[in-house]
C-alpha cells in the first residue's frame, strides 16, 4: 500500500476514532457523575436516619448526662465536617454547605416536643448563631452578614442567658453557656465582655466545688488560654489538676494529660503531673 493510499485510509477513520472518544468520555463522565449523585444521596439517606434516631434518643432520654454526647452528634450533623478552631473561628468547611440555621430551625421544632430540653436547645442555639456569624466573616458573606447578623447576635445572647439563667451552677452547661456568652461579648470587644468575664469566673469557680465532670473545667480554661487570659486560665488548670489526682485517675491518663499540657506549653503544670506520676510510677 502507497504512503499516499495510507494517508487517504487515516484521514477516513480518524472521524471515527475521535467520535469513539468522544462518545467514551461522555459515557465515563456520565457514570462518574451517577455515582457521585448516588454516594451524595446515600450520605444524605443515612443522615436523615440518624437524626430521626438522635431526635428519638434526646426526646427518650431521662438524664441530662446522657443528653450531652447526643446534642453533640446531632450538632455534627449541621456543622462543617471540618474541626472548630479553639480560638473560635471557623475553617473553610470541607464538603459540607452553611446549615447553621437549618440546625436552629431543628432545635426550635425540637422544644415543642419536650419542655425538659429547653436549657440544651437555648444553649445550642447560640452556638450555631456564634459560629455562623463567624462562618459569615470567614467567608466574607457580607449579604447575610449585615442583613441578618443583628438578629443572629440577639439570638445567640438571648438563648444563652435563658440557658444560664435555668440551670444550676454545678451543671456543665451553665459553664458552657457562660462561656460562649464571653466568647461573643470578648470577640464584639463591647462593654460587656469584662463583666461576662468575671461571670465565667465566678461560675467556674463555684462549680468546682460540687461539679463531677472536671471536663468542662478545662475546656474553659483551655478558651481562656487561647484568648490570652493567662493568669485566670493558669487558676482553672490548677484547679483541674489537683482534682484529677485526688480522683484517683490511672497512671496511664495521668501520663497522657501531662504531656497534653507539655504540648501546650503549660511546662509547670505538665511537670507538677509528671512528679505524681513518676511517684505512683515508683511505689511498688
Amino acid at each position: 500500500m502507497t504512503k499516499s493510499k495510507l494517508q487517504n485510509k487515516f484521514k477516513y477513520r480518524n472521524p471515527k476514532v475521535k467520535t469513539f472518544i468522544f462518545l467514551f468520555v461522555i459515557c465515563v463522565l456520565t457514570l462518574f457523575w451517577h455515582l457521585n449523585f448516588d454516594i451524595c444521596h446515600l450520605f444524605a439517606a443515612q443522615e436523615d436516619n440518624k437524626l430521626v434516631t438522635l431526635s428519638k434518643q434526646i426526646i427518650e432520654a431521662k438524664t441530662n448526662e446522657s443528653l450531652y454526647p447526643l446534642f453533640e452528634e446531632l450538632k455534627d450533623l449541621y456543622f462543617p465536617r471540618t474541626m472548630i478552631k479553639s480560638e473560635g473561628g471557623v475553617p473553610l468547611p470541607a464538603g459540607k454547605e452553611n446549615k447553621f440555621s437549618d440546625f436552629v430551625d431543628f432545635l426550635e421544632s425540637l422544644k415543642t416536643k419536650k419542655d425538659a430540653l429547653s436549657p440544651f436547645i437555648n444553649y445550642y442555639i447560640a452556638l450555631s448563631r456564634y459560629y455562623q456569624l463567624k462562618y459569615l466573616e470567614e467567608t466574607q458573606n457580607w449579604d447575610e452578614y449585615f442583613a441578618k447578623g443583628n438578629d443572629y447576635r440577639s439570638q445567640l445572647t438571648e438563648a444563652a442567658a435563658k440557658t444560664v439563667a435555668s440551670t444550676a451552677v454545678s451543671e456543665p452547661l451553665h459553664l458552657y453557656a457562660g462561656l460562649i456568652l464571653w466568647q461573643f461579648h470578648r470577640d464584639q470587644q463591647d462593654t460587656f465582655h469584662e463583666s461576662a468575664l468575671a461571670d465565667l469566673m465566678n461560675s467556674a469557680l463555684e462549680y468546682t466545688r460540687d461539679a463531677t465532670d472536671k471536663l468542662a473545667l478545662k475546656d474553659v480554661a483551655d478558651q481562656l488560654q487561647a484568648y490570652g487570659e493567662k493568669a485566670k486560665s493558669r487558676q482553672l488548670y490548677k484547679i483541674y489538676v489537683d482534682k484529677l489526682i485526688a480522683s484517683n485517675i490511672k497512671d496511664e491518663e495521668l501520663n497522657s494529660v501531662a504531656s497534653g499540657f507539655y504540648k501546650q506549653g503549660n511546662l509547670e503544670l505538665s511537670e507538677g503531673i509528671y512528679d505524681v506520676y513518676w511517684k505512683n510510677f515508683s511505689i511498688p
